[in-house]
């Protein structure tokens, strides 16, 4: 079982995108931001040891920066590691 859930995008206007997704309750995420470039940092929180069958649902709005949008979700890897980290799926609109 990977942390990230379903994810959707869609489309407000031409060069912004609603991302919706989600997340075990028992996980926390970070989003970083940069022209264009958006990374979701997905781990769990202190103390757990395996994700939650419970999710919560989470959005934030991506811009454009010339003519694509990036997308990165980064995953802890729980099932070998609590210390790794998988970068998946990542997303590129172009517009």
């Amino acid at each position: 079982m990977e942390l990230l859930g379903t994810y959707s995008i869609s489309r407000i206007k031409n060069a912004s995108y609603e991302i919706i997704f989600e997340i075990p309750d028992n996980c926390s995420y970070n989003l970083q931001t940069t022209p264009g470039s958006y990374t979701v940092e997905i781990q769990l929180k202190n103390g757990q040891k395996a994700p939650s069958t419970n999710f919560n649902t989470y959005n934030f709005t991506a811009l454009a920066a010339g003519d694509d949008i990036l997308i990165e979700f980064i995953q802890q890897e729980f099932a070998t590691s609590l210390s790794t980290m998988k970068t998946k799926p990542i997303i590129r609109i172009y517009i």
